[in-house]
């Protein structure tokens, strides 16, 4: 799945969703110059009804050796747009900058835009970047002023030890009958403490480590369920490393919950 927006950190009008490859990111080995390069792609889009304007999209990679930071080598990493409608410049100080090759600012309407940044090499430790976007923006309704305002987007991207993989996570059957269990699989390598999660109205968190696969309780509904690992290097500033992917069950002839409908007469 993306890694999205924090929303306690972010306030941007447009979205932006990473995925990376490989997925999740792995630190570089010590001494190893040799590993597949990385990549991350970024997908722009406009969440709102109305169009956005916008004048320039500035990414900041964190650099350098530490666990919250992407890479100790910028002059790696490339950039490529989607749209030849926008231009970058990237002065390899950790600060990408792309605006629009007209002057004029963009129309983000139901169109989106992908960023790539690719052939980055990771840094050898394991940890949370937090990838900051910074647009200049501003609603087309917005005809009260000529200002854009600069508004920022955070995005955490784990970094797990080399050699993790955690991908394949599926039912082995899609559809059950109302009243069936169904068993979850699912394809990893490396030490991580696993848990499912699943439940609208209550969640339940089942420890799922060293396990291969996990049968569900009976279901009565259409659910999806969650499985997360986390890996804790106790060398890491940034603590514990959390990658979840997600799989949804459709249950035949589900139960509903009740609900109370009140209708009035006017």
């Amino acid at each position: 799945m993306p890694f999205k927006a924090n929303d306690d950190q972010s306030d941007s009008l447009l979205s932006y969703e990473v995925t990376t490859h490989p997925n999740p990111l792995q630190a570089r080995p010590e001494d190893d110059l040799e590993v597949e390069r990385s990549t991350l792609t970024i997908v722009v889009s406009n969440p709102l009804e109305t169009p956005v304007l916008c004048k320039e999209i500035q990414i900041k990679i964190p650099h350098g050796t530490q666990a919250d930071r992407l890479t100790d080598d910028l002059f790696s990493l490339d950039v490529r747009v989607s749209s030849k409608a926008w231009k970058f410049k990237d002065t390899k100080d950790g600060l990408i900058t792309l605006s629009p090759k007209s002057g004029d600012p963009f129309l983000f309407d139901d169109d989106g835009g992908v960023i790539e940044l690719y052939h980055i090499r990771v840094n050898e430790q394991v940890g949370t970047v937090l990838l900051t976007i910074q647009e200049q923006t501003k609603t087309q309704e917005d005809q009260s002023s000529s200002d854009f305002e600069t508004r920022t987007a955070v995005l955490p991207i784990p970094k797990f030890p080399y050699g993790f993989q955690l991908h394949n996570f599926r039912p082995l059957t899609p559809l059950v009958a109302n009243g069936e269990s169904v068993t979850l699989k699912w394809d990893g390598y490396g030490l991580a403490r696993y848990e499912i999660a699943y439940g609208s109205d209550t969640v339940t968190v089942v420890d799922v480590s060293g396990k291969p696969q996990w049968k569900s309780p009976p279901l009565n509904r259409t659910t999806t369920f969650i499985l997360r690992a986390f890996v804790t290097d106790i060398g890491a500033a940034t603590g514990t490393v959390e990658f979840d992917l997600t799989t949804t069950v459709m249950v035949a002839n589900p139960e509903f919950l009740a609900t109370q409908m009140v209708v009035a007469n006017g």
